[in-house]
């Protein structure tokens, strides 16, 4: 007996579709609420750019070790990446999961 399946939708990436986004919400806690030194950070590093060359398939380990290497006083903060990123989604956003 075979069982057919009907796939509506494939998800390939949730944040910004599904659910809220942003990685202000590991960053501001981190610089103190400071909004200046979280800027200074992303500037600096170009993180959020990098995010995308992530999507589109570059390995985190690999990103994040490189971008260390050039930054390694922001060693920590860019690791974030990796092991806070659960912290960077907020809430469903509306009607998209309809």
């Amino acid at each position: 007996m075979s069982v057919e399946i009907a796939v509506k939708n494939i998800i390939f990436d949730f944040g910004g579709v599904l659910l809220e986004w942003s990685s202000d919400l590991v960053y501001l806690p981190y610089f103190e609420n400071d909004v200046g030194n979280m800027q200074a950070f992303y500037d600096e590093t170009q993180i959020k750019a990098l995010n995308h060359d992530f999507d589109r398939g570059l390995p985190l380990d690999v990103g994040l070790k490189e971008l260390s290497s050039r930054f390694p006083h922001y060693e920590k903060p860019i690791m974030f990446w990796k092991y806070a990123w659960h912290k960077m989604i907020g809430n469903s956003i509306e009607g998209s999961i309809k």
